[in-house]
């Protein structure tokens, strides 16, 4: 049982039930009027009840809203390319425990060219978690690359489909742990760069390759 403090509930009591055996809690020693809430333990932590996504010129913008809220810690916004590998993108407070209906919002500046997968981690005060439901967008695309090889000894090699005016960051991220490994730049004007993976230890990796407001993922394995 808990009671509105002015901005959350607050436990003050806890009753047990058994299913064919109603009971009953008395709590006393207050002085004034407040809304009360009663609760299962094992009642979902967040009552979502929409969730969009929509383009806004070349950014994805990401709203939802809640029923009702228990131990709500915050939102992780996660966003895959291919519907089964997902990475975080960013964070949005929750609002502990309400019952109000609570509204946020998430632009994702850097949306990648084709299909982004969003979704929502509801992660409360105990780490728990849950998904929502998965939206996507599709964006134009830009320029066109190609990475090769996809099993990589020595060297991987970029190629653009076009020159662009504008430099290419390319980034190696271990997809393991999440971890920039390394960053190396294509000069604008150029269509062609190499880069050298013989340091790189045996595993999975993901090529990030960004300008301006245009980003693409590549996976490749080291052998």
């Amino acid at each position: 049982i808990g009671r509105w403090s002015g901005s959350n509930f607050n436990p003050i009591s806890v009753a047990t039930y058994s299913a064919g055996d109603p009971s009953f809690e008395s709590v006393s020693n207050f002085t004034g009027f407040s809304p009360f809430i009663a609760a299962s333990q094992g009642a979902l932590p967040v009552e979502l009840i929409g969730f969009n996504a929509a383009k806004r010129n070349k950014e994805v913008a990401l709203d939802w809203s809640t029923a009702s809220e228990q131990d709500n810690d915050f939102f992780a916004i996660e966003r895959s390319n291919n519907g089964n590998d997902y990475h975080e993108i960013g964070q949005v407070e929750g609002k502990g425990t309400t019952l109000l209906t609570s509204r946020y919002s998430f632009m994702d500046k850097t949306p990648t060219s084709g299909d982004n997968y969003y979704r929502l981690r509801q992660v409360d005060f105990n780490a728990e978690f849950a998904y929502s439901p998965v939206r996507v967008i599709r964006m134009e695309q830009g320029t066109s690359y190609q990475v090769f090889p996809t099993l990589v000894s020595n060297t991987l090699t970029v190629r653009a489909s076009d020159i662009s005016e504008d430099d290419l960051q390319l980034s190696i991220i271990s997809t393991a742990n999440g971890q920039l490994i390394s960053i190396q730049t294509m000069i604008a004007g150029n269509t062609q760069s190499e880069i050298n993976t013989e340091s790189l230890s045996q595993g999975s990796y993901m090529l990030q390759l960004s300008k301006r407001n245009e980003v693409q993922h590549f996976m490749f394995v080291k052998q």
